[in-house]
């Protein structure tokens, strides 16, 4: 095991916690994090950029109003990045895929660039952290902090770059880049691996239930369910918390990782 000393905004203040901090909670940890709909308002910035697109666009009678297109975006999305992740498509050509299924036509594929350009610029200018991302992000700084995201390397990266964010991270892990995708644990293993951590050691914080938390715990880590909207799902296996600030040393969640940690302190 290895103790982290990240370089990233929070590093002094991560270094005052960790003079002042009871040496269990924050010796020998690491905290990966999912990115969309975890630290980043994936969804969020989805959604507004659709609404936007549907504004400016004619083509789209078809949907019944707004909200129509907007879930019917939604869920073209999720279906083609889908395929791009198992391999199945480029991410050039998942894009061009959903302008033709949404507009039902069979766009060539400078049409379909062309389009898609257009609401990539809208989703782009409508990026934003959750309000709980930066505090947990200072709080947790002395432990040692990783990425394991599925996507397209470059994008992933560029989110972080732009919200302000990546610096806080030793790893960073996205599936294109090693041909593997969660919920694969093999994934998780290589992120442990690239830290120099057992995956005992290891927590992993995502808000999907499967992909994230419970696949994580499949591959030897601490899963832990980001569970911002209240859905209802049996889970015996992961931590569960509504919200980031959980890691803020008030709750009992923070509690959880406390407890934990005493385990390791016995050991040394």
């Amino acid at each position: 095991m290895a103790l982290i000393w990240p370089r990233g905004p929070g590093f002094n203040t991560g270094i005052m916690l960790l003079l002042a901090a009871p040496l269990n909670v924050y010796l020998f940890r690491m905290i990966l994090f999912d990115i969309d709909d975890t630290l980043f308002d994936n969804s969020g910035s989805e959604i507004k950029a659709a609404k936007q697109f549907y504004g400016n666009n004619p083509g789209l009678e078809h949907f019944a109003d707004q909200d129509d297109f907007v879930g019917q975006w939604c869920a073209t999305t999720e279906t083609y990045l889908q395929m791009f992740i198992d391999g199945q498509l480029s991410f050039q050509e998942q894009r061009r895929q959903r302008l033709r299924d949404i507009f039902r036509q069979p766009f060539h594929d400078k049409k379909a660039d062309a389009l898609f350009e257009q609401y990539l610029g809208l989703y782009e200018d409508s990026w934003e952290l959750f309000a709980d991302a930066i505090p947990c992000l200072d709080r947790l700084a002395p432990l040692g902090l990783g990425i394991i995201s599925n996507g397209n390397s470059s994008q992933q990266r560029q989110k972080l770059a732009e919200l302000g964010i990546i610096d806080y991270f030793d790893i960073i892990v996205v599936s294109e880049d090693i041909g593997i995708s969660k919920p694969d644990p093999q994934i998780f293993l290589h992120a442990c691996e690239a830290a120099n951590q057992t995956p005992s050691d290891c927590f992993y914080v995502g808000d999907k239930l499967d992909t994230d938390a419970t696949a994580a715990g499949r591959a030897g880590l601490t899963g832990v369910w980001l569970n911002r909207h209240g859905l209802n799902y049996e889970q015996n296996d992961v931590r569960e918390i509504s919200t980031l600030d959980a890691f803020q040393g008030d709750s009992k969640d923070f509690a959880y990782v406390e407890s934990l940690a005493q385990k390791y302190q016995k050991d040394l």
